[in-house]
């Protein structure tokens, strides 16, 4: 299921060390549980490039794995819902891969903190 608001915004295909870092990424969730579901979650504070960064992924393994896009559109977050989140929560150590999109010309893929 896809929202229409998914598709409300096409961004430019990625260039330079960004497109790298999307297949590298690419790359490395394709070799997850071959044959079996994957889910990817992506969480970030509103603006970050979620739906942005979801469709650069979802171009890149279209054809060479199933892929459905979903968004909450009642999921309306507020800053101090975003900190409580990031503090107690804590996704960075939960997460196997982090995707720092600081820089959207020099993302950085690597390893989570512990």
């Amino acid at each position: 299921m896809t929202s229409p608001a998914l598709d409300a915004f096409v961004p430019p295909a990625p260039t330079g060390q960004r497109a790298e870092v999307l297949r590298e990424l690419a790359d490395r969730l394709l070799t997850l549980r071959p044959g079996e579901r994957t889910v990817v979650a992506l969480d970030g504070v509103d603006g970050a490039g979620k739906t942005v960064l979801a469709r650069e992924l979802a171009a890149l393994l279209d054809g060479r794995r199933e892929v459905h896009r979903a968004a909450s559109e009642a999921n309306v977050r507020y800053v101090g819902g975003q900190r409580t989140y990031l503090t107690e929560v804590a996704p960075r150590s939960r997460a196997t891969w982090v995707l720092d999109n600081t820089d959207l010309e020099h993302p950085v893929l690597g390893a989570a903190r512990p």
